[in-house]
């Protein structure tokens, strides 16, 4: 069974690359993708806990792009990268620049916080932030230890959330850079939970057809957040453009993850992930 949507506490995880691969070991996984953003820091480790105790790891990224210009626009996408090589220029020169940008952005949000009144700093987001890539989450977190909300719910409904007071936007690289730095490192750019917070099947099918003629090769199909008629559109649109299917979890840690519990290798309803896929890099 394959899970190719982990992360570790190299992004937003809450833990390393070798606890993942012992969690995946544990509940049968066979085949599994780190895929931090914006970042390739845990794959060394994931690939050699994996050759340990026999899970076959492969390299993952997941960018965030922009459809159209890369100038946050509103047509923010995921993409994730497979089984490319990690070493490659093209792969860290882009998730570089998207580290930059997520700097510039958590400096605007500290400045946006300190006019609300609350006084956050690096150095004290880097206590919730495991490693350096510091993302909103680490922002809840620390706001709630500093007793400005109740909990990380309130911190995203009342300041952080997209539309909120101290929100801000940051640019992300164009859907066609990542594609082409992905494909040229050898790997497979594939696009990440499609049907998330969208219900607009016209605009995902011709969103699809954008990303295809750029060079993306497949879907996530089987996700926590899918339906059964959402998994199934999907799998039309896949044999259409001669896409293939994955399917990941996108398990952070084993809190709640707005109203879902999210499990490692688990999808919709809670139900197993499948394990007949064909895929290029199994």
């Amino acid at each position: 069974m394959p899970d190719l949507h982990l992360h570790t506490h190299y992004s937003d995880g809450e833990y390393s690359p070798a606890e993942i691969v012992a969690a995946a070991s544990q509940k049968g996984l066979a085949l599994i993708a780190i895929t931090d953003h914006d970042t390739i820091g845990g794959v060394p480790e994931a690939i050699a806990a994996g050759m340990s105790c026999g899970v076959k790891v492969i390299s993952g990224i997941e960018f965030s792009v922009d459809l159209s210009n890369g100038k946050g626009n509103g047509k923010a996408k995921h993409l994730l990268g497979y089984s490319f090589e990690p070493e490659h220029p093209f792969i860290a020169q882009k998730a570089q620049w998207s580290r930059d940008q997520r700097v510039v952005r958590n400096q605007k949000i500290v400045e946006r916080l300190r006019a609300h009144g609350m006084i956050i700093t690096r150095d004290e987001l880097l206590q919730f932030a495991k490693k350096e890539l510091i993302g909103r989450p680490h922002f809840a977190q620390l706001m709630v230890a500093k007793g400005y909300v109740q909990d990380a719910a309130e911190a995203f409904d009342r300041y952080l959330g997209k539309g909120q007071p101290c929100y801000v936007d940051r640019e992300r690289l164009p859907a066609e850079k990542a594609i082409t730095a992905i494909r040229e490192a050898g790997g497979y750019p594939v696009w990440a939970h499609p049907m998330h917070n969208e219900t607009d099947t016209a605009k995902v099918a011709a969103e699809v057809a954008d990303l295809k003629s750029m060079g993306l090769a497949g879907l996530e199909v089987y996700y926590p957040e899918h339906d059964p008629q959402q998994t199934a559109f999907l799998l039309e649109l896949c044999l259409k453009h001669q896409l293939f299917a994955t399917a990941g979890s996108d398990y952070h840690s084993d809190k709640m993850k707005g109203h879902l519990k999210i499990e490692m290798g688990r999808g919709w309803n809670n139900q197993p992930l499948p394990n007949h896929l064909e895929l290029p890099f199994a």
